[in-house]
């Protein structure tokens, strides 16, 4: 079963699980063989979310490995799965984190394995407190440490036209006239001709398209949506 919070995140291989066991890349991954501890889980994820090291690269909790990596024998349930999953919106750690909850079976015990990505809004904070990660130890975040997460929050917040409509597909565009109605008239012949990059790659490098979430931004949907109302609010 999977169970998949968020359609752009793509979830680690089982190739990938057996290296994050073993991994020395300790800010972003914590093992435990607890299975009821959700302070410690929920703590754990809003740590990664607040990704203190700013490496933007996602963090992992690994629930059934001993911390040098040996699985517990653990068996994930459907119940577990479900807590686990919970997790991410019920309220308790805000703003809401990006996340992947997967489970993977190995003849010594299976894994649960929480995936979540690096918050744009930091500081996250789960119950009012904002944790964070630095190499194997996580605590709650110094009024220091808070300060350069609340100034990263600023650094990554985009116009509302560049921002990625993350709801949005490719699909959603009038491809056929940005193709040929709009890039002719944007883009001379010569570099028209001489441009073998994908539609994407060209949408992005003219701020149309975000290549890191994979969806059109609101500029983008505003002048070729094919449904622009359908993901902008009001009239």
């Amino acid at each position: 079963m999977y169970f998949c919070i968020y359609n752009s995140l793509d979830m680690i291989t089982k190739d990938e699980v057996l290296e994050l066991l073993t991994s020395t890349e300790t800010y972003r991954v914590e093992r435990t063989i607890s299975t009821g501890n959700m302070d410690k889980f929920c703590e754990a994820i809003c740590a990664f979310a607040n990704d203190m090291p700013n490496s933007r690269k996602n963090g992992y909790l690994i629930i059934g490995a001993h911390d040098d990596g040996k699985l517990s024998g653990l068996k994930v349930d459907d119940a577990l799965m479900k807590k686990i999953s919970g997790i991410r919106s019920d309220g308790n750690i805000l703003p809401l984190p990006t996340m992947s909850v997967d489970r993977f079976v190995f003849p010594e015990g299976d894994l649960l394995v929480a995936e979540v990505r690096p918050s744009d809004l930091p500081p996250v904070r789960y119950r009012g407190r904002a944790f964070i990660r630095i190499g194997p130890r996580r605590d709650i975040a110094t009024e220091a440490e808070e300060r350069i997460l609340a100034e990263r929050r600023c650094s990554f917040m985009a116009t509302f036209d560049a921002t990625p409509c993350l709801n949005a597909k490719l699909e959603d565009l009038d491809v056929d006239y940005i193709k040929n109605t709009y890039l002719p008239k944007f883009l001379d012949e010569d570099t028209l001709t001489t441009d073998k990059r994908d539609i994407k790659e060209q949408l992005a490098s003219i701020h149309l398209y975000d290549r890191e979430n994979d969806c059109p931004t609101y500029a983008g949907i505003i002048l070729f949506g094919t449904n622009p109302k359908y993901f902008l609010l009001g009239d």
